[in-house]
């Protein structure tokens, strides 16, 4: 397959010849599997080679994603993989009577864009994409990538029975749901009716998706959005402070423990360390915590819980009034 196929590719190089190429082999030799280069993929801007199956009467399904340009043989290998376990399947002899499945059915190769858990460096990719709230209560639908590709799920809540009141519920948590890797598939099968309720953030990429929901709905972007109701959640936030912290260095500093969105994060430190991962991996919903000096130098980078009181014999912080900021380096003029 290679072989002929490398033949076919000589006839026209370049990326002007691919696409015939491709189009030769899906319908000659591969089909119902074919081969599509894309120059971007879910808003990626790098060429993807995806692996597609038709069938009669269906819409072509996404079987397999390969980014770079240097995987334009490997695509095609696949679909021939693919081709012929489809095709033993079709043998007759190969199965196991006129009913049940075939003996050699095709084992396609696990899809991880599908599957229902983020990875732990997927994880650091996460962003909030659209809030929305009503009655007290507020929820989110985020978006991770995992290998470029854009994958969105729904934050929820994890509850318990409040053993004192039966009628009250504790939130133990938060969780990740996972929706799909396409927006508008992703937006409307959220299990919240959120274009009826009030809208507190979306993310600029995806306000021509929302729109067109909302007009559905007999709704305005304008009239639904409420967008200063959520601007603290995208500011700083400051309670804990540890004062002659010698931690860093003999000359003691005062410490303080300050937290924020992973995007926000991302964007004054470059990546997210391993500690806030696994914090982001325990429980997403809550924010990512960095320890900075009074010039918002950053000192540490850890969990959510770090400053809490069971992590020390004798805890060094001390909680102080609640204050917010919009940056680190206008951190030293806010306390």
């Amino acid at each position: 397959m290679i072989i002929r196929y490398r033949k076919l590719r000589a006839q026209q190089p370049g990326l002007a010849g691919i696409t015939p190429a491709l189009l030769k082999v899906g319908q000659e030799w591969t089909a119902p599997y074919y081969v599509e280069r894309r120059d971007g993929y879910r808003g990626e801007q790098n060429p993807h080679y995806v692996v597609c199956h038709t069938a009669a009467e269906t819409v072509p399904e996404e079987i397999w994603v390969l980014r770079g340009e240097h995987r334009e043989l490997d695509a095609v290998r696949l679909s021939a993989v693919f081709c012929e376990q489809w095709r033993r399947a079709q043998r007759p002899e190969e199965r196991r009577g006129s009913e049940g499945p075939p003996l050699n059915a095709p084992v396609l190769p696990h899809n991880p864009w599908r599957q229902p858990f983020a990875t732990r460096d997927e994880l650091g990719t996460l962003e909030y994409v659209l809030e929305f709230g009503g009655e007290g209560e507020q929820a989110a639908v985020v978006r991770t990538y995992l290998s470029g590709r854009a994958r969105y799920w729904m934050m929820t809540r994890h509850y318990r029975d409040d053993l004192d009141d039966p009628d009250a519920f504790v939130v133990t948590g938060t969780g990740m749901t996972f929706l799909g890797t396409d927006a508008v598939d992703a937006l409307r099968s959220t299990p919240y009716t959120w274009a009826d309720l009030v809208g507190l953030y979306v993310a600029p990429d995806l306000v021509p998706v929302v729109t067109t929901v909302l007009a559905g709905r007999g709704r305005t972007l304008d009239h639904w959005m409420h967008a200063e109701l959520n601007q603290e959640a995208w500011r700083w936030t400051c309670r804990y402070v540890w004062r002659d912290c010698t931690m860093f260095g003999e000359v003691p500093l005062t410490a303080f423990w300050v937290t924020a969105r992973p995007e926000v994060v991302r964007a004054v430190i470059g990546t997210l360390s391993e500690t806030q991962l696994i914090g982001i991996e325990q429980n997403p919903g809550e924010p990512v915590g960095l320890l900075v000096d009074r010039h918002g130098r950053v000192l540490l980078t850890e969990t959510y819980f770090y400053p809490y009181s069971q992590m020390w014999n004798v805890s060094p912080f001390e909680e102080r009034p609640l204050f917010t900021f919009r940056t680190l380096s206008d951190f030293w003029n806010q306390h």
